[in-house]
C-alpha cells in the first residue's frame, strides 16, 4: 500500500520507467514520440489502476491522464512543443494520478529549461534564446519554437519528460 500512497502502483514501478526510457531514446533518434508508446502508456496506466483499485483507481488514472495532457496542451497550441510530448505526459498522468502528475510536471519543466539552455549554449545561441524567452514571458514577442527548427537545433522534449519524471520518482516515490 505504500506505493499507492506515493502515487505509483507496484507494476508501474517497472512499466513507467521502461515507457519513459523508450520514449526518450526514440525521441532522441527520430525527433518524435510514436503514438504506440503514448497511447500504449495511457492504456497501461488506466488498466493497471482499474485492475488494482477498480472504478476509483480508474478515475484516478483518468484524472491524471487529463492533468498531464492539460498541463502541456497550451505549449503545443503555442507551437512550443510537439503533440507527442503532450500525449507522453498524458500517459505519465495515467500512471501517476493527478497530484503526482502536477508535481512531476514541475520537475519536467525545470529539467526542460536546463536542457534547452544547454542546447542553446552548445549552439552558440544562449543569449538569443534568453532574449526570446523573456520576450515571450513579457508578451513582447510571439513564441518562437525550437521544435519546428532544423533537427540539429530542436530539443527532444521526450528526454526532458523522461528525465524529469524519473527524477521525481527517485526523489518522491522510490524514496518512500
Amino acid at each position: 500500500m505504500a506505493a499507492e500512497a506515493a502515487g505509483l502502483l507496484p507494476a508501474a514501478k517497472v512499466a513507467l520507467p521502461v515507457l519513459l526510457t523508450l520514449a526518450a531514446v526514440v525521441d532522441l533518434r527520430q525527433r518524435r514520440i510514436p503514438n504506440l508508446l503514448s497511447f500504449g502508456g495511457m492504456a497501461a496506466g488506466l488498466l493497471l489502476w482499474g485492475v488494482h483499485a477498480g472504478v476509483g483507481g480508474l478515475s484516478t488514472s483518468l484524472l491524471g491522464l487529463l492533468t498531464g495532457g492539460a498541463l502541456f496542451l497550451p505549449f503545443y497550441l503555442a507551437r512550443g512543443m510537439g503533440a507527442g510530448d503532450v500525449k507522453l505526459m498524458a500517459a505519465v498522468g495515467a500512471f501517476l494520478g493527478p497530484w503526482h502528475t502536477l508535481l512531476a510536471a514541475i520537475t519536467v519543466a525545470l529539467l526542460g529549461g536546463v536542457i534547452a539552455a544547454w542546447t542553446a549554449l552548445r549552439q552558440g545561441r544562449l543569449r538569443e534564446a534568453l532574449r526570446d524567452t523573456f520576450g515571450v514571458i513579457f508578451r513582447v514577442k510571439s513564441l518562437k519554437t525550437l521544435d519546428r527548427s532544423a533537427p540539429e537545433e530542436s530539443i527532444p522534449y521526450g528526454l526532458a519528460i523522461a528525465s524529469g519524471v524519473l527524477l521525481y520518482l527517485l526523489l518522491v516515490v522510490y524514496g518512500t
